[in-house]
């Protein structure tokens, strides 16, 4: 049965993915742990439990300073585009859990990076190519898109290209796995206070 903290580290997991593009977007690069943390959670496939997604709750932990950041409304706390693009990637992790051939397609491709991990790490640009080229397929072509905005330098970078649909995709992931613990749009619209409650207490724990 999934608890509230298993829906905290999913949402967390959206806002991480959201955050990730955000930074390469605007920087070129992104923040290495949390990026390999959200890779991680697309070739986590049978997990044991929640945490086990993102390599434990460390691995998420942008993901749930982001979360608070736009959730708790505080002065300057809040990134409209992160915002953006996690309410995005959420609609489509809806969208997505309705249409099982996409979701097949999506699940032979992580299979078959999976398969190249032994030759190649994630963060590789051959595998995000191809977990690029994923997202590209199954999940661009449908609505909302998610429209990302940053530095024109970086954002027509094709290795930056692929690093954000890779991220893109673990968001995907992670809003499906949002869903799949129970939780809603009500929950968030809702429940807010709750889920920064309990973000807070999962960054403070040891």
């Amino acid at each position: 049965m999934p608890t509230d903290n298993d829906r905290v580290l999913a949402l967390a997991g959206v806002f991480q993915a959201a955050a990730l593009t955000h930074q390469i977007a605007h920087r070129g690069l992104a923040d290495n742990d949390p990026l390999e943390a959200s890779l991680h959670s697309i070739t986590e496939t049978d997990p044991a439990d929640v945490p086990s997604v993102f390599g434990g709750v460390a691995g998420v932990k942008t993901g749930l300073q982001a979360l608070i950041g736009q959730l708790d409304r505080a002065p300057g706390g809040r990134n409209l585009e992160v915002t953006r693009y996690a309410m995005t990637l959420l609609q489509l992790g809806e969208r997505l859990l309705k249409d099982q051939a996409r979701l097949g397609d999506i699940s032979e491709g992580v299979e078959a990076v999976k398969h190249r991990l032994q030759h190649y790490p994630l963060a590789h640009q051959n595998q995000l190519a191809m977990l690029a080229e994923i997202y590209q397929r199954n999940v661009s072509t449908l609505s909302p898109r998610v429209m990302v905005t940053g530095e024109p330098l970086h954002l027509q970078n094709p290795d930056n290209q692929n690093r954000i649909r890779s991220v893109l995709l673990a968001g995907v992931r992670s809003a499906i796995l949002w869903r799949q613990c129970g939780a809603s749009r009500w929950t968030l619209l809702f429940g807010r206070r709750k889920l920064v409650e309990a973000a807070r207490n999962l960054m403070s724990a040891p």
